[in-house]
């Protein structure tokens, strides 16, 4: 596994991240997508496939 796919598994796990916390909070549109702290960090790992 290169940098590049590292960072890019960083990257997307943050977006999914982003996206359940917008949906978490009121007032903000976001996609429930059960996304969990321990969820990001396995696939900023590169541990665990992408959700959404």
């Amino acid at each position: 596994m290169g940098d590049d796919s590292k960072a890019d598994n960083v990257k997307d796990a943050l977006k999914r991240d982003l996206e359940q916390t917008k949906a978490d909070l009121p007032g903000l549109k976001g996609d429930d997508i059960d996304q969990d702290a321990g969820d990001t960090v396995r696939q900023a790992l590169g541990k665990d496939d992408e959700q959404a």
